[in-house]
């Protein structure tokens, strides 16, 4: 896990670009709101797609963020 304080998209476009497959990404803004990215690879492009607390518990619990990791 990775803390960067920052208030521009860059942040994002960062950890996206770096990241591998799989990741997750939580993004905490100053006003409290929270959002959750996890990273894939649509034909050699890192993107990142928005996802649920609840669909990021059940991704963690069932270890499925890994296998998308293994499977890219």
């Amino acid at each position: 896990m990775h803390g960067i304080e920052s208030n521009s998209e860059a942040f994002l476009e960062g950890a996206t670009t770096g990241g591998e497959p799989g990741d997750i990404i939580v993004h905490m803004h100053r006003d409290g709101s929270i959002e959750r990215f996890i990273i894939s690879d649509q034909d050699g492009v890192k993107q990142r797609t928005a996802i649920s607390k609840t669909r990021l518990e059940k991704l963690i619990s069932t270890g499925e963020s890994q296998n998308l990791q293994r499977r890219n």
